[in-house]
């Protein structure tokens, strides 16, 4: 955790030095095709958990991005998750156990994520056909905080389904701590393509009951998108 705060001050200690920087940050033999400078973008992603050998977790994500310069630039992205069970490794489980102690287990799947990152693009390049020009290439970092909304599943045995994660209806949300990196493409003046790699820290608590006595106690849980989108700048 104390790494985590150093790497999300040094981002904000940067951001804050760069408000008042020249626009000119980048200096080049070419100019760039397309200018960030002080413009929007709005960016449709889709998203897919890279490490949850449980639940494959998917979902579509909007982002607003406002590009203070050519270097830095802030986002409020709000994404949306859908859940589906691993049939296969929950079978397996069921083979292993007895539905009895297999219908106790639970299961905290993401419903909803918002978040506010800032982007620090650190190298860009051009695509170029012969002398023809095809985009902007630029190599991104982000950090930021964010909320995680989570709703509290089983596993339905009674599902016509092999295995359903069945909802009750109990909500929560919990902080997190997204950092990753990404690279992007802007083309024709106001479009882009952009892939990241996010990763998604959070503290999760929970409770062991010893002796009669709830004990609070808490594991580092990380949420591992890959992303996929294109976007629109104005």
């Amino acid at each position: 955790m104390r790494m985590q705060r150093f790497i999300f001050l040094g981002f904000f200690l940067f951001a804050l030095n760069s408000f008042g920087a020249s626009e000119n940050l980048l200096y080049v033999a070419q100019p760039k095709s397309v200018m960030l400078v002080n413009r929007f973008e709005l960016v449709l992603s889709g998203l897919y958990n890279l490490n949850n050998r449980y639940v494959g977790e998917s979902g579509l994500s909007l982002a607003g991005i406002y590009h203070i310069n050519e270097v830095i630039a802030l986002e409020l992205q709000g994404s949306w998750l859908l859940n589906r069970a691993n049939s296969d490794l929950f079978q397996k489980i069921m083979l292993a156990k007895n539905n009895e102690a297999f219908s106790l287990a639970r299961y905290y799947r993401s419903v909803w994520n918002l978040q506010a990152l800032v982007r620090w693009n650190v190298i860009y390049g051009k695509i170029s056909f012969y002398d023809f020009v095809l985009g902007d290439l630029g190599i991104y970092f982000l950090a930021g905080l964010g909320f995680l909304g989570l709703e509290l599943v089983k596993p339905d045995l009674n599902s016509a389904k092999p295995v359903h994660l069945k909802g009750h209806g109990v909500l929560s949300s919990q902080f997190t701590t997204p950092f990753g990196f990404g690279l992007a493409l802007y083309f024709l003046q106001h479009f882009s393509i952009r892939f990241e790699i996010r990763d998604n820290i959070q503290v999760v608590w929970t409770e062991k009951n010893t002796g009669g006595y709830d004990i609070p106690l808490f594991n580092i849980s990380h949420k591992m998108w890959a992303m996929l989108g294109v976007g629109y700048v104005f």
